[in-house]
């Protein structure tokens, strides 16, 4: 291949590779205005249930910022988790433990392979 078709099909690979960067950028910009702005509280924690992120409609909802890193606080900003019949419930019990530890997303794999697709993704109580 001569040099001058070579230059030709690099220059369009990082022609590419500039689009694929500025959609991504523009994604990004996207989900960050949905998660900051969106009217529901909205949060999200790492494999170990510390909290990452979280937005202001969350803020309002625990009533409480959760201090950032604090390894101490997991699962959720909430003070406290209460059962529907008024119980407490650690929050390591909480739903988005169950979902960082993967117990629902093996529920609802469990129920959508046995039950199709009219299934639902709840926790099994």
């Amino acid at each position: 291949m001569p040099t001058t078709d070579k230059s030709t099909a690099d220059a369009a690979d990082a022609n590419i590779d500039v689009r694929h960067a500025e959609a991504l950028h523009a994604s990004e910009e996207r989900f960050r205005a949905l998660f900051e702005l969106g009217p529901t509280a909205a949060y999200s924690c790492d494999a170990s249930g510390q909290i990452r992120e979280f937005n202001r409609r969350a803020v309002e909802l625990w009533g409480r910022e959760p201090a950032a890193g604090d390894t101490d606080e997991r699962f959720c900003g909430s003070f406290k988790w209460f059962r529907p019949d008024g119980s407490f419930m650690p929050h390591e019990q909480c739903p988005m433990a169950e979902v960082v530890s993967a117990k629902y997303l093996r529920y609802v794999t469990e129920k959508c392979s046995s039950s199709g697709p009219t299934a639902r993704g709840l926790p099994s109580s």
